[in-house]
């Protein structure tokens, strides 16, 4: 989002600062349909917290933002990506986790691993400005799983490979909780009562006949552990760097990672794991 997931206007003032950062998307659609719906979705999804907690039904407003942009198509750069939900909005865009670009290089052949994929801010934009690479994208809700497998679909890419699983330290099913945007589904943090059953995979499995693996990206909502549990035989072998969100100790993921590597803070509540002398 603009900065920081989930922050909202709490008066008159944050409401008309969050409102015209949302407006400006209208400029990025992709039709004077889509610029509609945005300008009302940014309208509706600005509601203060302030007014919310006087009048709860104003919730439901808030709601009607989400629903009316999904599937909306905003252009960011030389992509163009449907939207699940208001947050989707910011999320693709230029200004949301802009440092990422600084950490990402891929030569001929080489790997992309998006692990919580969403709409495919990554997998989409990696998969363009290195054509030569390979993208795995992995993203467990469907619902999210459809956006992102239609965005990959409305950019031509056939150098992306998807996955609606669950990233997972072994095999079987998992619970995943639906939150209020899409960005916030979790099967760790209890984020609603709405979930979807899901598959769940060790990425190991997924990753064994890729041939590489040079870079890895996770955001799973407090499922890190698992998933780089789910990825150590791949991580010893190809010793790719892991950009992962961190929500609680980065210390907790070393065991995940082979002797020779190094940590760095990239990022508030981002760390990446990487080889010794390759940072």
């Amino acid at each position: 989002m603009m900065s920081g997931r989930g922050v909202r206007g709490h008066s008159l003032r944050g409401f008309l600062e969050y409102f015209f950062r949302r407006f400006g998307f209208v400029f990025r659609g992709q039709g004077v349909l889509d610029a509609v719906r945005i300008f009302f979705a940014a309208l509706f999804a600005s509601v203060p917290n302030l007014f919310v907690e006087k009048a709860g039904f104003l919730e439901h407003v808030r709601g009607l933002g989400d629903r009316i942009v999904s599937g909306a198509r905003v252009r960011v750069g030389e992509c163009v990506f449907h939207a699940v939900d208001v947050e989707s909005l910011f999320i693709v865009s230029d200004d949301f986790e802009r440092w990422m670009w600084d950490l990402v290089c891929l030569g001929d052949g080489g790997v992309f691993v998006d692990v919580g994929a969403h709409v495919g801010k990554y997998a989409v934009q990696v998969a363009k400005r290195f054509p030569h690479a390979k993208v795995v994208a992995v993203e467990a809700c469907p619902r999210t799983f459809s956006v992102l497998a239609k965005n990959v679909r409305v950019n031509g890419l056939d150098n992306v490979v998807l996955y609606n699983v669950a990233a997972w330290n072994g095999f079987g099913e998992v619970r995943l909780k639906v939150g209020r945007s899409m960005g916030h589904n979790s099967v760790v943090f209890d984020v609603g009562e709405r979930f979807y059953a899901v598959p769940a995979v060790p990425l190991d499995f997924l990753l064994e006949d890729v041939g590489r693996i040079d870079f890895v990206k996770v955001d799973v909502e407090g499922a890190e552990l698992m998933v780089l549990e789910g990825m150590r035989e791949s991580i010893g072998r190809w010793r790719p760097k892991v950009v992962v969100e961190v929500k609680d100790d980065p210390g907790k993921l070393w065991k995940c990672f082979p002797p020779g590597y190094g940590m760095v803070n990239v990022a508030p509540e981002y760390y990446m794991f990487y080889p010794l002398g390759e940072c």
